[in-house]
């Protein structure tokens, strides 16, 4: 248990969170990071392990030991490692090293201006960068997102005298989501209703409960709550770069939290969900040997199911019983669109999809249909 001024405590999803002081500002503000686990424990040993590192490495001594930009972002780095996902971490090592560094890695701190940082900017937004290829939206406000974090940082220890708040980020334009056409639905529907393989478990998933392609490679027999009807998601996989490549493979699986808090969720089962889902249980208990509540549904073993593996299997089942093509994420679409159109409570299915708002749900994955359309526009009709 948690000690009173430890800054440790349980929060609601059941997730424990510290808070530890990280540096103090020039007029003495103390600046905290938070780290979080599955327990006390966990939480207890990442806030020693953290005091642990700023201990290490007094704010004086670091002042004076940057010279030029790569090694104030190698620093940004290492100081936001502990506080955020390892698919995170790796995405922002990535946009240095791809897109940054190359550019500007090898400036003196001296010579980083305002007039830099513009040409900078223009640069990524207009040409891609080195690339010399024009990048799309949201790659160009990820690169600048993390462009302005490490500018900040900067600012912050008093080691660059510019603005970031004039560091503007480009629109994003939302991608075009489409969803699956009734016929081909159907056509989906029917063709896994008929099979027992797990390509088709996987896909009734994903139709019947919107779970991402990583949540579901995740699943497993234990998350399911068959006595009263339940599924708790509460982590995903994800295939990430590897940075440490000594003898090592480029990328690598990792299992990790839920992509944001809201994410995790508990979502209950329909009766028609419930028996399809609980075939494949029986079917699982019969087959295997000792016990399999802990192991990965979609691989059907200890080991972890590679959402890259999984989403071939999905493409060759379309081209075997569809004539069209759609993304795995489609299938979430779909979900959420049909939801909407049998009236689900919007509340309610923004925390079955786990977004943070409803306005997520509104904006990203509902989408009208001209059927719908039509008889909204058909409600229209002269005042007597």
């Amino acid at each position: 248990m948690s000690r009173k001024g430890e800054n440790i405590f349980k929060r609601k999803d059941g997730r424990w969170e510290g808070r530890y002081i990280h540096h103090y500002d020039l007029n003495g503000k103390a600046i905290y990071r938070y780290l979080y686990g599955k327990s006390y424990k966990e939480v207890r040993e990442k806030k020693q392990h953290a005091s642990g590192l700023i201990n290490e490495e007094p704010h004086v001594e670091f002042c004076g030991s940057i010279t030029s930009f790569s090694e104030l972002g190698m620093k940004w780095l290492k100081n936001i490692r502990i506080s955020v996902k390892e698919s995170t971490f790796t995405r922002y090592a990535r946009i240095l090293d791809k897109y940054i560094f190359p550019l500007i890695g090898y400036i003196s701190l001296k010579k980083i201006s305002q007039q830099l940082i513009d040409c900078f900017s223009d640069e990524i937004i207009k040409r891609g960068g080195l690339r010399g290829k024009p990048l799309s939206a949201k790659t160009v406000c990820d690169i600048m997102i993390v462009f302005k974090s490490v500018i900040k940082f900067g600012i912050e220890y008093n080691l660059l005298s510019v603005s970031s708040e004039k560091i503007k980020l480009p629109q994003k334009t939302r991608p075009k989501i489409r969803i699956l056409s009734d016929s081909c639905q159907q056509q989906i529907e029917k063709t896994i209703m008929k099979k027992d393989d797990l390509i088709s478990l996987g896909i009734f998933i994903a139709l019947y409960l919107g779970l991402r392609i990583g949540e579901i490679c995740a699943l497993k027999w234990s998350d399911f709550d068959f006595k009263n009807h339940l599924l708790k998601v509460e982590r995903t996989v994800e295939r990430i770069s590897n940075l440490d490549l000594k003898n090592a493979p480029k990328t690598k699986l990792i299992i990790s939290e839920p992509k944001t808090e809201s994410s995790y969720r508990i979502i209950p089962l329909s009766e028609f969900v419930f028996c399809r889902i609980y075939h494949f249980y029986e079917k699982t208990a019969k087959e295997a040997l000792g016990d399999f509540n802990h192991y990965f549904i979609m691989s059907g073993s200890g080991k972890i199911c590679d959402p890259h593996n999984f989403y071939y299997k999905y493409k060759k089942f379309l081209k075997e019983n569809i004539s069209e093509e759609y993304t795995f994420h489609s299938l979430r679409h779909t979900f959420a669109t049909r939801c909407v159109e049998v009236g689900f409570d919007t509340k309610t299915l923004s925390e079955i999809l786990g977004h943070k708002s409803v306005t997520t749900t509104l904006a990203v994955y509902v989408h009208p249909t001209i059927k719908q359309k039509r008889a909204e526009m058909d409600k229209l009709s002269p005042r007597s």
